[in-house]
């Protein structure tokens, strides 16, 4: 909240609410320090029960809602509360709770016939305690000792599960605006320190409260979840046209005009972009972190709704403190665990199965791959047949083009003594005919000669030639062996 001018000379402090709870958390020089209790030993997660509740100064539960929203199983919740409005609301939300009615009626023997119980929490009226109240009467006189109606029931609690075994936690709060001496005697009586906690912290409200307990981690530092709402914006109804004035506001109380901010007492929100209005019952719902309408039953008007909601805990705050139980108590958190870690055992037995078939299909491919080495190296050895064979057969037919080449010249040479014998026959006498024609037999007779020898070597040809189909016929075969393998390897899930 930002300072503003007041006309005068005196300005506030931009730090004083930091000095105001410095004032009020200082311990004076007769107050006593009580040690903090160590927190019991974590029990097995399989002896971790649900959780039994006795809540003093119940109010409209929510303590209840706090619980339910960290997800903690409930056995049982015992309800102590005399407002009639408050037991409406809380009926209506939660009618598994069980109402006992005020807190000074409680007898040891109904504690004893209602428990045992794992947590006892409450908060005694603070009107008389609170120093912004003139008219305050202390924690001697008129609401301030009810503190000691809580602490007699604490005490009976405590006492008869004293040889339970099982650890007891508790809380007790109230306003930080309390005097000194009060909060000195409430240590005093609880053996405890309170923790100071500022819902502003988790939400859009300063609401500084004092916190005595056992709880383990109460003093840690507190950090907003996902869910918390922030800011004032964040707390706005939606498609209203309606714009927070500020980001933070002050402590709503059960005064209507507590809604107000600064001393200029300014509506927190913008309506239209000018006009301001005060904050509507759902929001202000938001803003203690309940769900809208949770104050909404029994025609109830705006002024008592809010009345419920200024004496309510910030529902942000509470589970803050109480999340640390979730290592003590049965949560719906660990019945999501325990699927979580079946499936994922599931998921490891399945992986197994799926590394034992990547084995198999790896030994399959390797003996895959042992064929096609094999099967590369017939071919590389069939291909070196057949590169012998090109090379016989390139021989063979440089043999055939010779020869033929032989028999042509021998032909001309046949050609020409034919032609010289028509010449000497028509110029010659028949004596040189005959002469000439028994040369022409003899060159007839070389040729017949060379002729039968270019046929031998293109027999011999065709030989090769045949060979060298049958070496390439080999080397098609052995490249489909090849071929089939690569698809083997390929398709390992086929094996080979």
């Amino acid at each position: 909240v930002s300072t503003q001018s007041t006309g005068g000379q005196l300005q506030r402090r931009e730090d004083w609410q930091e000095r105001l709870k410095l004032l009020l958390t200082k311990r004076t020089e007769g107050e006593g320090t009580y040690a903090d209790s160590p927190p019991p030993p974590l029990p097995p997660a399989k002896e971790r029960t649900a959780l039994r509740v006795l809540s003093l100064f119940d109010g409209i539960t929510t303590g209840l809602v706090a619980l339910k929203e960290l997800g903690f199983q409930i056995e049982c919740y015992v309800s102590s509360e005399v407002d009639e409005d408050s037991i409406k609301v809380s009926k209506i939300h939660h009618p598994e709770v069980t109402h006992i009615g005020g807190i000074e009626n409680l007898s040891p023997e109904q504690i004893a016939e209602l428990g045992p119980f794992d947590l006892v929490i409450g908060g005694s009226p603070c009107n008389d305690l609170s120093t912004v109240n003139p008219a305050r009467k202390g924690i001697y006189e008129g609401t301030g000792r009810l503190f000691f109606e809580y602490f007699r029931i604490l005490t009976y609690v405590q006492q008869s599960q004293r040889d339970s075994g099982k650890p007891l936690f508790w809380l007790f709060e109230n306003v930080v605006s309390m005097s000194q001496a009060d909060k000195t005697t409430i240590s005093r009586f609880l053996q405890n320190n309170p923790a100071v906690i500022d819902a502003k912290h988790v939400s859009c409200m300063s609401r500084a409260r004092y916190f005595w307990g056992n709880l383990p981690g109460m003093k840690r530092l507190i950090k907003p979840r996902k869910e918390d709402r922030l800011t004032l914006q964040a707390c706005l109804e939606n498609n209203c046209d309606r714009v927070a004035r500020y980001e933070k506001i002050n402590c709503i109380t059960t005064k209507s005009t507590s809604i107000k901010q600064l001393k200029g007492r300014y509506y927190p929100v913008y309506v239209n972009g000018t006009e301001g209005d005060s904050l509507w019952c759902t929001e202000i719902e938001r803003i203690f972190g309940l769900e809208p309408h949770y104050t909404d039953v029994a025609n109830m008007t705006r002024c008592s709704r809010q009345r419920l909601l200024g004496k309510a805990w910030s529902v942000p705050v509470l589970k803050h403190l109480f999340s640390p139980l979730e290592d003590y108590f049965l949560c719906n958190t660990d019945s999501s665990v325990d699927s979580s870690l079946a499936n994922a055992d599931s998921s490891l037995a399945n992986t197994d199965n799926s590394l034992a078939n990547v084995d198999s299909s790896l030994a399959n491919t390797d003996n895959s791959l042992a064929n096609v080495d094999s099967s590369l190296a017939n071919t590389d050895s069939s291909l070196a047949n057949t590169d012998s064979s090109h090379t016989n057969a390139d021989s063979s037919l440089a043999k055939a083009d010779n020869s033929l080449a032989n028999a042509d010249i021998r032909l001309a040479n046949t050609d020409s003594c034919l032609a010289n014998t028509d010449s000497s026959l028509a110029n010659a006498s028949l004596a040189n005919t005959d002469s000439s024609l028994a040369k022409a037999d003899s060159s007839l007779a070389n040729a017949d000669s060379s002729l039968a020898k270019a046929d031998n070597s293109l027999a011999n040809a065709d030989i090769r030639l045949a060979n060298t189909d049958s070496c390439l016929a080999n080397t098609d075969s052995s490249l489909m062996t090849v071929d089939m393998t690569s698809v083997c390897v390929d398709n390992p899930a086929n094996g080979s």
